[in-house]
């Protein structure tokens, strides 16, 4: 079955921009029957988990994410966040998965080859 929207897609939703975890399907005929799970950006429960919310809704918009200070994104080395915008290299991103002798952090820049994740 063809899917709602692809996976990891930002989309613009009346509760502000959400991420696609699970596609969601629909019919060949374009008739919504799994419903897609969308993960929220701005809003954040008491224990700062994003909330989920389920949606038929096949017309969301997409949106381009613009990365910067404060988003969480993948790279090739793992989940990370970005704290800090050069002009010249990118942006400074702290790892999030990877430690040194010690559990010191891993920064890595990056100009380019990031995704944009929630949490």
């Amino acid at each position: 079955m063809p899917q709602l929207y692809p996976p990891s897609t930002i989309l613009q939703t009346p509760y502000g921009p959400a991420t696609v975890l699970k596609p969601g399907s629909k019919t060949p005929t374009g008739t919504p029957v799994v419903p897609a799970t969308l993960q929220l950006h701005t809003w954040s429960l008491a224990n700062s988990v994003h909330p989920l919310f389920y949606t038929h809704d096949g017309t969301y918009k997409t949106i381009d994410p613009v990365l910067t200070t404060g988003h969480n994104v993948t790279t090739v080395y793992g989940r990370g966040v970005i704290i800090e915008e050069r002009e010249e290299e990118g942006v400074v991103v702290l790892m999030s998965e990877w430690r040194l002798a010690g559990q010191s952090r891993v920064k890595c820049t990056w100009k380019r080859c990031l995704k944009a994740t929630n949490g």
